[in-house]
């Protein structure tokens, strides 16, 4: 996954949610373990409370004999009790001398004892005791609090555990719904890049569950049916008015040129009627392009596709345009390394080829070079013109489009629509690029079989 998805949304809102899903355990974990410790602390306390009390009743019930009995009775029943019995006769039980910082009954405490006596190895243990004073002498009761902390540690490395595998399945559900997530916005950019490309029938993929992509999916579909009902329905008034024109404009040339038959060489309405043919035949051949655009975009124009040599074509095609460079004192090279073969129409193709070396003719000055360049994928045209802005590289693939400072040479603005619907018609990529000064014009064709 590249940097981009871990700096996504996606990414993002899981951290934030494992944080807070982090915090709430945490909380609620503390909160759980400080009440069990307390209550068996608490446990503990009442438990010492009780035999202590039990002690200074049976201190008051039998004789000193008995007492010793019941405290080395006790002794034996609970191993993890230590009793200090300061009798008459000396100290009793399993501690060597009756602690001094201990809480007087009822209340209970914790201190250090040292005691080999234990059943452990002997050394320094922290305890929770309490002393009362009893008919035969003052008695300490205290209970081993290692058993509480170990229980109180154990607890502490489940919380801890919890917490790392709430950190790992939580990290797992966001890989798992960011990649499912990327996969459907992956999937929503290859399209829009197709939509981007001119391909305005592609449509956003939308799935059964009816999530908020499936709806602003559904969405940007509506809006793209809006636009491409849109732009068919100029395409159809275009396409309508080039072949409504066509036939009288026809007509129309037919009469002024028995019109200008019947003129004597030296008439002047005869040089007018020159020129208002040559305009007229510009204005047909505007709507015969038109048209044939129109063909080539819908896929109905006539197609032949053989296998064809492209330097052979570039040759053909910079033959025919050689004179008009030459005017110019242009120089067109075609730099070629291997002879790059793909299965088209060649009529298409060379008309293709043929507009976009009379462009880079046409916008390049004088004393220039045009170099052609093939290679394995396909071919380049770099000229030293003026170049087209990087706003504008775009918009001039659009019918009639023309930037404003070639409004003042000839054209009608269709050849670079032209060459972009032959181009797709072969499965090809057609992009501008600066060529510092000039346009560099390059055609990728996708690998052959």
């Amino acid at each position: 996954m590249n940097r981009i998805a871990w700096r996504s949304s996606v990414w993002r809102y899981t951290a934030m949610y494992t944080v807070l899903v982090l915090v709430i355990i945490s909380l609620l974990a503390g909160a759980t373990w400080w009440q069990a410790i307390r209550a068996l602390q608490r446990q503990q306390e009442q438990t010492i409370v009780r035999e202590l009390a039990q002690f200074r009743e049976l201190s008051e019930d039998i004789s000193l004999s008995d007492f010793r009995r019941a405290v080395y009775d006790r002794m034996r029943l609970f191993r993890r009790v230590m009793i200090a019995w300061d009798s008459p006769d000396g100290m009793v039980g399993n501690l060597n001398a009756l602690p001094q910082s201990v809480q007087p009954w009822p209340l209970a405490s914790r201190f250090i004892i040292f005691s080999p006596s234990l059943i452990d190895h002997s050394r320094l243990r922290e305890v929770i005791g309490s002393r009362i004073d009893t008919r035969y002498g003052p008695v300490v009761l205290a209970i081993d609090s290692s058993e509480l902390d170990r229980v109180a540690a154990r607890a502490k490395q489940a919380v801890a555990l919890a917490m790392i595998g709430a950190i790992l399945l939580t990290g797992i559900f966001g890989f798992i719904l960011s990649r499912r997530l990327f996969r459907r916005i992956d999937s929503i950019n290859r399209i829009t890049q197709e939509i981007e490309d001119g391909k305005l029938s592609a449509r956003l993929p939308v799935n059964i569950q009816g999530d908020e992509l499936d709806y602003l999916s559904d969405r940007v579909n509506h809006m793209l049916n809006r636009i491409d009902d849109t732009m068919h329905s100029i395409r159809t008034v275009t396409d309508s008015i080039a072949h409504d024109l066509r036939t009288p404009l026809a007509r129309l040339r037919l009469r002024l040129e028995n019109l200008l038959t019947e003129q004597p060489e030296d008439s002047p309405l005869g040089d007018e009627l020159e020129i208002t043919l040559s305009e007229l035949d510009q204005i047909l051949a505007t709507f015969q392009a038109i048209l044939e655009l129109s063909k080539l975009e819908q896929g109905t124009s006539h197609r032949h596709f053989e296998t064809l040599s492209m330097r052979e074509l570039w040759q053909d095609v910079i033959e025919l345009a050689e004179p008009q460079a030459e005017e110019k004192q242009q120089t067109i090279a075609l730099h070629h390394n291997n002879a790059l073969q793909i299965d088209g129409d060649r009529s298409l193709l060379f008309r293709m080829c043929y507009n976009l070396l009379d462009n880079a003719i046409k916008y390049s000055p004088e004393n220039s070079n045009i170099d052609i360049t093939i290679n394995h994928h396909g071919w380049s045209i770099a000229d030293q013109g003026s170049g087209i802005p990087d706003e504008e590289k775009q918009k001039v693939f659009r019918r009639l489009y023309r930037i404003d400072s070639s409004r003042t040479l000839p054209g009608y603005g269709l050849g670079l629509s032209l060459a972009q619907a032959v181009a797709r018609l072969h499965g090809a990529e057609i992009e501008l690029t600066d060529n510092h000064p000039g346009l560099n014009v390059t055609i990728t064709f996708p690998e052959q079989p």
